[in-house]
């Protein structure tokens, strides 16, 4: 065995227990960003405020990375954004970012931040279910399996809410339930152009896009008076942005 061939298992090693603490840390800020929300909508601020903020403290380091990208580009380290590339980013942005974020943001107005978390994690099985029906995918036993015991989960969970706080719970995870579906077309229909352009110049693209539809939604309902609010409401959206 060389020494190359030695070596090779522990560098695996290593990038799956960074990949593994990576998806750890990222579900944890993924699971606080409601509870942030929660926080922020305790200053009488609407849903469209606090995506608003969101966006606009996000989008500079967004739009640096997204600049770097394009500079690349021109510099022919990287392939060019095709014009149909282009494109799909920006739609993708509309889709993934924009109205996943709103509407989730909407229901969390009606619904607990464990039910909301709960109701987004069903977000792979609509990916499964558009890919069987569209994509022609087959769905093993032990999928099926494990979308019943989600659903189940989270019908338990709804069922709760619901004897608390009433018909509320039912608007509030319809808005939710339309993130989860919308984040999943997202996934299916960003596949083929992530293959081209790759991962960060797709995120950096598409929510610097995204963050442009929320501002010109959030000026355009609420001017610029809007952007006038409790200094909490600044702080939070400061974390939220992070």
């Amino acid at each position: 065995m060389t020494k190359q061939e030695a070596t090779r298992p522990a560098a695996l090693s290593a990038q799956y227990w960074t990949g593994f603490l990576l998806a750890v840390v990222g579900s944890v800020l993924f699971s606080a960003k409601a509870i942030v929300t929660k926080l922020t909508y305790l200053h009488g601020v609407d849903a469209l405020t606090v995506i608003g903020f969101r966006m606009l403290f996000s989008l500079p380091f967004f739009a640096l990375v997204a600049v770097f990208q394009a500079r690349r580009a021109r510099a022919g380290r990287i392939e060019r954004l095709r014009r149909r590339d282009a494109a799909l980013i920006l739609l993708l942005g509309f889709i993934g970012y924009y109205l996943s974020s709103y509407l989730d943001f909407l229901g969390l107005q009606y619904i607990s931040a464990g039910l909301e978390r709960l109701i987004l994690f069903l977000s792979p099985t609509f990916v499964l279910l558009i890919s069987a029906l569209y994509l022609k995918r087959r769905i093993t036993g032990a999928q099926w399996l494990a979308m019943g015991l989600s659903y189940a989960g989270v019908l338990l969970a709804f069922i709760h809410d619901l004897s608390f706080a009433g018909s509320n719970v039912l608007l509030g995870a319809g808005f939710v339930l339309g993130s989860a579906f919308t984040y999943a077309i997202y996934l299916i229909s960003s596949g083929e152009v992530l293959a081209r352009v790759g991962s960060t110049r797709l995120v950096a693209y598409a929510m610097s896009a995204s963050a442009v539809y929320v501002l010109i939604h959030f000026l355009w309902q609420q001017g610029w008076q809007g952007l006038v609010q409790p200094v909490e409401v600044y702080q939070l959206s400061v974390i939220h942005a992070v």
